[in-house]
């Protein structure tokens, strides 16, 4: 991730977007935010079932 990091920087820039945020930011800005909080809630009450997979 550091590597793309570097080279999208290197192209955001040659392009004039100096202003983007790092790859790393904007995906973990993305993956910290739930944006389903009760699907499964919602799911199990039409009969699905989920089991934690720790394999």
């Amino acid at each position: 991730m550091r590597e793309y990091d570097i080279e999208l920087r290197e192209w955001w820039d040659n392009i004039g977007l100096k202003d983007m945020p790092s790859y790393a930011e904007s995906t973990s800005q993305y993956y910290g935010q739930i944006y389903f909080p009760h699907i499964k809630k919602s799911l199990e009450s039409q009969g699905f079932i989920f089991q934690d997979q720790l394999d």
